[in-house]
């Protein structure tokens, strides 16, 4: 593929010289890997996940047969709004803004992996691996 080693090509150079920026870290120095499943599915009103929801784990959150996310694309005549997935969830944002939420503690409890908030620390690293699956619609829409 000619894209392909043309992008190998270009950014050869990258890790040397003056300008060079720093090497990719270690995989031993990696605090923790996200494996986000991104998803296309119908949920119920008020809903914010369907099945079991993972971003520690691609198979648990990929599921078992009944509970893919193909599973979840019945529309039941236009009352189960079509949403994009997250690790198996649907962000809910919040009246109050995070960082302010967070900075003055107002109601953080909100902010959490349950609601696709994840906590990071500075000058640690994280691999985070994002898998398209089909949209309903049988496409993969990267």
């Amino acid at each position: 593929n000619n894209f392909t080693f043309d992008f190998q090509r270009a950014i050869k150079g990258l890790y040397t010289g003056r300008t060079a920026i720093e090497a990719v870290p270690s995989d031993r120095q990696v605090q923790r890997t996200f494996v986000m499943l991104s998803t296309q599915e119908r949920m119920d009103e008020g809903s914010t996940w369907n099945a079991v929801p993972s971003v520690d784990n691609l198979t648990v959150a990929i599921g078992a047969n009944g509970q893919r996310p193909q599973d979840h694309c019945d529309s039941a005549e236009n009352t189960r709004p079509l949403r994009w997935l997250l690790g198996r969830r649907s962000w809910k944002g919040s009246g109050t803004p995070s960082l302010a939420a967070l900075y003055f503690d107002l109601g953080n409890t909100k902010i959490s992996e349950e609601n696709n908030y994840f906590q990071v620390q500075v000058d640690k690293v994280y691999d985070i691996v994002i898998q398209n699956y089909p949209a309903c619609n049988g496409v993969c829409e990267t």
